[in-house]
């Protein structure tokens, strides 16, 4: 696949729960997308390393250890549309969100989150902005 611009990417959520934590599950329920997001910074799985160092060998053995699928810090300007409210309710309530990340070259990326903060900023010459601090509880599920 060749490579493509960022231009067109969305992020939007939904209050729903997959019905499954699979393409069909996530596809079945309704999104509302985030407006004026300007990053979607990388995320995805990392596992912890766990080592063992054998006296015999004295060679450090390295196994995955447990699994962090990571958290975005996600800027825009600040808009208080849809999206942007259903993340400050969502931090507000403690409660659990379907993400979707669609792509312009037509992937998609779904996973379950969680809010944990949403901020607002403003200083001269700029628009008001905020972010939303999201941590993924859920293996993220690629569409290709």
């Amino acid at each position: 696949m060749a490579s493509s611009t960022s231009i067109g990417t969305l992020f939007s959520v939904s209050t729903a729960a997959p019905a499954t934590l699979d393409a069909a599950g996530y596809a079945a329920l309704t999104y509302t997308q985030v407006g004026e997001i300007t990053e979607i910074p990388e995320f995805g799985a990392e596992h912890a390393v766990v080592t063992h160092t054998p006296l015999a060998t004295g060679v450090v053995d390295k196994q995955h250890g447990e699994v962090n699928y990571g958290s975005l810090t996600i800027p825009f300007a600040e808009d208080v549309d849809a999206g942007q409210t259903l993340l400050s309710t969502a931090l507000a309530n403690k409660t659990v969100i379907s993400v979707k990340v669609a792509f312009p070259s037509g992937r998609i990326r779904y996973f379950r989150a969680r809010v944990f903060s949403t901020r607002v900023s403003a200083s001269t010459g700029s628009v008001v902005s905020g972010s939303a601090m999201v941590e993924i509880i859920s293996p993220i599920v690629l569409v290709s």
